[in-house]
């Protein structure tokens, strides 16, 4: 599905950029999945994909029961 994945390209993009540029800081958690298909309109899957990708670049830490944290740090000399 097409669709499914552009949705979970957008979402990724949308979190990388928050993140990378300080938005959300290493430390702070993200919304809920349920909190986001609700803004983003789409399915758990489609928000989930998105954050296995976050994890998988090392930017968040996400764990059944406990919020996603946000794992990257701005490096000296990087712009916030």
């Amino acid at each position: 599905m097409q669709n499914e994945q552009d949705f979970s390209n957008l979402i990724y993009e949308y979190f990388f950029l928050r993140i990378r540029f300080g938005y959300y800081r290493c430390g702070d958690s993200l919304p809920s999945i349920d909190t986001l298909c609700r803004e983003f309109n789409v399915a758990p899957l489609t928000v989930t994909a998105a954050l296995r990708r976050l994890r998988s670049e090392g930017f968040i830490s996400m764990h059944n029961g406990r919020p996603t944290m946000v794992l990257y740090q701005l490096k000296e000399g990087e712009e916030e």
